[in-house]
């Protein structure tokens, strides 16, 4: 008789690049992109906050793209969006529905490639359902003072900066296969607290550049969550300093005998999170 020794599933697939740029295959094959900041060189991109993200892969480097997330509109989050939805052209654009026009104006893009999505709000699509949070851009200073936040050469793109930083939205992945994702990227206290109710799987948020306060901030989403993986965004701004945070964020949860653990993700490299098991004597 055949007994089932050892089996692997793979339940999804992720890479992130960098900010909060990420790449996710899903179970059903779907391929979902957030905040596509991909820039190979700076004198790719006429946005000067984009120039200094270059990361050495570009949209030419995506493996697919059937949906585009976006947080909020800052430049370092919409780099290359323009490039990513030409080349993968029947890619919708979901984001908060107060950012769409002015986006799509900015870009020269056209507005029914946007799909608005409003707080509060579940969005069935193939292969996911979205649940879309109100957030809160971190730091917000300015935010409330325009003359002060005046950033761009036109009116139209410092509306796109005002924005980005009012709409800073949170969401709630759920996939065929059960696994939950939550996006942390807006810290809004009342929706913060309130991730437990979903139970992610996966959660992302963002490092700072104190390292202490990174993997404060890091255990508290794991455990005000009860996700077993914590997906940092933004790692790059810490350099060599996101492998001290993430280690002391699992000291933490060690210590607090949490099961999850935080992640140390490289740049452009695939992970596999599955399911498997192994026949013991």
């Amino acid at each position: 008789m055949n007994y089932t020794e050892k089996e692997n599933v793979c339940l999804i697939s992720i890479r992130w690049f960098i900010e909060n740029c990420l790449e996710i295959r899903l179970p059903s094959g779907k391929t979902i992109v957030i905040d596509p900041m991909i820039i190979k060189n700076a004198n790719e991109t006429d946005n000067e906050i984009a120039k200094s993200y270059a990361t050495g892969y570009s949209a030419d480097d995506l493996e697919g793209c059937d949906y585009i997330i976006l947080t909020h509109i800052h430049g370092d989050h919409i780099g290359a969006l323009k490039q990513v939805h030409e080349r993968f052209k029947n890619a919708p654009i979901l984001v908060n529905g107060w950012s769409a026009w002015p986006l799509a104006r900015y870009l020269d893009m056209p507005l029914g490639a946007f799909i608005p999505m409003t707080d509060g709000c579940e969005y069935n699509f193939d292969g996911f359902k979205i649940k879309w949070l109100q957030g809160r851009h971190t730091p917000a200073v300015g935010a409330m003072s325009p003359s002060e936040f005046a950033v761009g050469s036109s009116e139209t793109e410092q509306w796109v900066n005002r924005l980005g930083t009012i709409y800073n939205s949170n969401f709630i992945l759920f996939l065929e296969n059960s696994m939950t994702l939550a996006m942390d990227g807006g810290r809004y206290e009342p929706n913060l607290s309130r991730l437990d109710l979903y139970k992610p799987n996966i959660v992302f948020c963002h490092s700072m550049k104190d390292l202490d306060a990174t993997a404060e901030t890091f255990s508290d989403a794991l455990t005000r969550s009860g996700a077993q993986y914590l997906f940092p965004l933004c790692a790059q701004i810490q350099g060599e300093g996101t492998e001290t945070a993430i280690r002391l964020t699992n000291e933490k949860l060690q210590a607090a005998g949490y099961p999850g653990r935080a992640l140390n993700p490289k740049c452009g490299r695939w992970l596999d999170f599955s399911m498997g098991l192994s026949a013991r004597n």
